[in-house]
């Protein structure tokens, strides 16, 4: 159930903010990729909640989801997308592989990842899109 009302409010969000084919001005590049990452941050804290769970992270006060954010947007001339992103490394960084606690199921790098890509491709469509931790 929480999913299906994750999809609709998505999807308003699609339609009215990067609405930009169907009459209106078009934006340049720049513009669309700030507007594309205030609205994934909108959106990223609700989409991580829906896929923490075991084997991956467990939600427990909320302060690993708040903390992950969209800091770069690059759209390329061919369509390509790249997403730059952070999160709060102090403790987290220690589920990553090779951290004290790591491995590759708790590996909030892959959670925050997909997340991202769910909530891009409901937003731009099926497009290609690159996502890194810097």
């Amino acid at each position: 159930i929480k999913h299906k009302a994750h999809s609709v409010k998505s999807a308003q969000i699609k339609n009215s903010a990067l609405a930009t084919r169907g009459g209106g001005k078009r934006q340049n590049p720049a513009q669309r990729a700030l507007q594309l990452k205030n609205l994934i941050n909108a959106v990223l804290p609700q989409e991580i909640l829906q896929q923490m769970g075991s084997p991956r992270l467990n939600n427990r006060t909320g302060r690993f989801r708040q903390s992950a954010r969209v800091t770069d947007v690059r759209i390329g001339p061919r369509g390509g997308t790249d997403i730059d992103y952070t999160y709060q490394l102090n403790p987290y960084q220690t589920f990553e592989p090779g951290g004290a606690m790591g491995s590759t199921n708790r590996d909030p790098r892959s959670l925050i990842g997909l997340s991202i890509r769910e909530v891009a491709k409901t937003l731009i469509g099926k497009k290609f899109i690159k996502v890194r931790r810097v």
